[in-house]
């Protein structure tokens, strides 16, 4: 059994069977400094230089200028769970003008252009058992991506397009879906995937 808890609000993407790897791996809790060299803290992320990374924003927020969410970018110079980024592999720094300083404003998603990736259980077209483990009623949504990478391309996930409505679920029901997209998320917490 595959077991997926959702995050309010933060996008998880359901990659094909052989997919970029570790694609999918999500970090919210992040700042990013306005500066000449823009530094980005992620909390439970230790970078290593080289690393891909790519940004998505939560809600109305919006990315510091000078990044653009959806945009492959290497890690450059990191430390513990601060680093920068660069355009290119070993390039320069990128600089910003405004700031990210509050959690919930970014996302940070690790990426990888290996071509052959691990098998992942939630695949789109998959059905899966969707539970409300929370108080309140919530949503799953769904959303294809903005640029619709095919399997064993070096192309990374370029962010989800429009979300579309799967389903409302109560607080305590349980709902068979079809996560027929690429991204899914989660309005209102609770929510958990289950899929054999």
């Amino acid at each position: 059994m595959q077991v997926l808890t959702l995050t309010s609000a933060i996008p998880v993407y359901l990659p094909y069977d052989v997919a970029p790897i570790p694609f999918g791996d999500p970090f919210n809790d992040v700042t990013i400094t306005s500066s000449t060299t823009a530094v980005v803290t992620v909390t439970g992320y230790a970078a290593t230089s080289g690393d891909q990374v790519m940004f998505s924003v939560i809600g109305s927020n919006t990315l510091a200028s000078g990044l653009t969410a959806g945009t492959n970018y290497f890690v450059v110079s990191p430390s513990g769970n601060t680093f920068s980024v660069s355009a290119t592999k070993g390039g320069s720094a990128i600089a910003t003008t405004t700031s990210n300083s509050a959690v919930n404003q970014v996302v940070v998603h690790l990426v990888s252009n290996q071509v052959d990736g691990t098998v992942q259980p939630f695949k789109p077209g998959a059905s899966a058992v969707c539970l409300n483990l929370g108080s309140g009623t919530a949503t799953l949504q769904g959303a294809p991506d903005a640029a619709a990478p095919t399997p064993g391309s070096y192309l990374a996930p370029q962010g989800p397009g429009t979300y579309t409505q799967i389903a409302s679920i109560a607080s305590g029901a349980a709902v068979v879906v079809q996560l027929s997209y690429d991204w899914i998320k989660a309005s209102g917490g609770g929510l958990v995937l289950l899929q054999n």
